[in-house]
């Protein structure tokens, strides 16, 4: 699949986000998004950056988030929804760093 796209391709990423605790929702699939597809996602990222093909990635500001993509240039921003907790977000790029 990687090899059909170019430098001027652009991805964003909304995947299931990271949980914040266990009763974050993340069944979008079946089985579940956990660390293990959170991880095969962070490759898939790096895949991306390697081939120099510009990403944006939407997730949860945790601590398995942050330390995956700290190469990355990641922003900190808020979400404060109808019936939500103002939750930690984030925003991942390979690109402005």
């Amino acid at each position: 699949m990687l090899k059909d796209l170019n430098r001027s391709d652009f991805f964003y990423l909304d995947p299931p986000y990271d949980k914040l605790n266990k009763n974050t929702f993340t069944s979008y699939t079946i089985p579940d998004f956990d660390e293990t597809e959170q991880r095969k996602l962070k490759e898939f990222c790096d895949q991306l950056d390697t081939q120099g093909i510009k990403f944006l990635q939407s997730n949860h500001s945790t601590p398995l988030i942050q330390e995956l993509y700290q190469d990355y240039k990641i922003v900190v921003v808020n979400a404060n929804g109808n019936k939500r907790r103002v939750v930690g977000e984030v925003l991942i790029m390979n690109y402005d760093k």
